[in-house]
């Protein structure tokens, strides 16, 4: 069985992670997938985020 190639939050190390941007070029560069962490707020609303607060949330690796 082959294994999957997934991006982690997308591409990271090319754009910012968790974003239609990363998970797009993770997809473009022939990878099978995303992993990606998915919260839900106090409000019941899910979003996708990594860490529990919002602290560096946007930081861009470039």
């Amino acid at each position: 069985m082959k294994p999957l190639l997934l991006g982690h939050r997308g591409t990271p190390r090319l754009h910012t992670e968790n974003t239609l941007v990363g998970f797009q070029a993770a997809m473009d560069a022939g990878l099978d997938g995303v992993e990606l962490d998915v919260r839900r707020l106090m409000d019941g609303t899910l979003v996708i985020h990594h860490d529990p607060a919002l602290k560096g949330a946007g930081r861009c690796p470039r």
